[in-house]
């Protein structure tokens, strides 16, 4: 059932292909050109390389023409990948955590030490002024 907010266009790919009005600036000319029998290799890359959208239905035209084994093989592929990236972000994100917690307890054991030694000027200064907390911290050797 078509509605006002569906279209349908027919594209005459023989006429497009014989017409030679293609425009690599064009989406529907480069989707076009994609579906042409006769692409060559290096112009399925230009196209791959200038359309997101065309280079993943390339790879995905790819792993639907594959093996029963590559496939297999591709899919462990991905698996892998993906449990890679995921690793390495929990990793990111406990390194972040366990830093935020030694900066802490860093910052505080500064604090305890100043207090105790009745330094409350530069406690203040060292909130916002890194470098002499910084020199502080090596004062203390925290």
């Amino acid at each position: 059932m078509l509605s006002d907010d569906q279209e349908i266009h027919f594209l005459e790919l023989k006429k497009f292909y014989k017409s030679e009005q293609y425009d690599r600036k064009n989406p529907l000319h480069r989707w076009m050109k994609y579906f042409d029998r006769n692409l060559e290799e290096d112009e399925l890359k230009e196209l791959v390389e200038m359309d997101k959208a065309i280079a993943a239905a390339e790879e995905r035209s790819k792993r639907a023409a594959a093996s029963e084994k590559e496939m297999r093989y591709y899919e462990a592929l991905e698996d892998a990948r993906r449990n890679m990236i995921s690793s390495m972000n929990y990793q990111w994100e406990q390194g972040k955590q366990e830093g935020r917690k030694e900066g802490e307890l860093r910052f505080s054991t500064l604090t305890e030490h100043l207090l105790r030694d009745k330094r409350m000027e530069e406690l203040q200064q060292s909130i916002k002024d890194l470098e002499l907390r910084e020199s502080l911290y090596k004062e203390y050797k925290l």
